[in-house]
């Protein structure tokens, strides 16, 4: 049963679906209505409320077809990510970075910063990362056992892989091809990094690091279409930016 709530006072998503329909999922219906941030709802605004219940772990369906993990967001152009301008892949790792801790019950301090993390990269011969170039996989890899993460780099990162990573409830580094994808920010079309942390039957959820100033909350749990995400990491577009196809770092557990 679907019908239309308008928010009031005091009114939580959590609280609304809850309360309007028992049963079913409130994360479902932040990605009905397109809400990047459940804590920002606002008095007025309509939202449709498809009130359908959350299938039941013993019914014999196959896996839930959504998931949304809750990584925190950084934009590789906030204040403390100035080092370089190809700074997604340190933003990137931030951002695993700050999920980790919170997965951990940690809470997720402003140290290290993307800045930080550059400085702290070094290339093939020990010397540190000149501004403007590209971070590689495998340099991110390299220096995630400072922050308490083991990174894994697989070439065979195709959605399914992914989601797999996902439902265990860990978000996956990837590398695309940003001409792929419709509706970005930036008119950017070259080689980008970020984070994957959910997805629905039609969309991938990612993180975004390529989203700033006053559209910077675009990037933070940003939906690309299905086909768009899987033509992105697809080798025959990555090859025009002179990387392999399906790569990804994946958390160790």
């Amino acid at each position: 049963m679907s019908k239309l709530y308008i928010v009031q006072p005091n009114d939580t998503l959590a609280q609304i679906v809850a309360r309007e329909c028992p049963g079913a999922s409130w994360r479902q219906v932040a990605l009905d209505n397109e809400i990047r941030n459940p804590d920002l709802i606002f008095v007025g605004q309509q939202l449709n409320l498809n009130c359908v219940p959350i299938i039941p772990d013993d019914t014999p369906a196959s896996a839930a077809d959504t998931a949304h993990l809750v990584v925190p967001f950084y934009s590789q152009e906030d204040q403390d990510a100035k080092r370089s301008g190809t700074d997604c892949g340190p933003t990137s790792l931030r951002m695993v970075i700050g999920w980790k801790r919170l997965a951990s019950g940690q809470v997720d301090i402003p140290a290290p910063t993307v800045d930080d993390i550059w400085d702290g990269l070094r290339d093939a011969h020990g010397n540190p990362i000149p501004p403007g170039q590209f971070i590689s996989m495998s340099q991110l890899r390299s220096i995630s056992p400072q922050y308490n993460l083991t990174l894994i780099e697989r070439l065979d990162a195709t959605t399914e892989v992914i989601q797999e990573e996902i439902d265990a409830g860990r978000p996956v580094i990837m590398l695309c091809h940003y001409g792929s994808y419709t509706g970005s920010m930036s008119p950017f079309k070259g080689g980008h990094i970020l984070v994957v942390v959910g997805y629905s039957p039609t969309h991938i959820i990612v993180n975004d690091p390529l989203w700033w100033g006053t559209l910077r909350s675009g990037g933070d749990g940003r939906h690309i279409l299905r086909r768009e995400f899987e033509a992105a990491i697809d080798s025959s577009n990555t090859k025009l930016d002179g990387n392999p196809g399906n790569v990804g770092l994946f958390v160790q557990p």
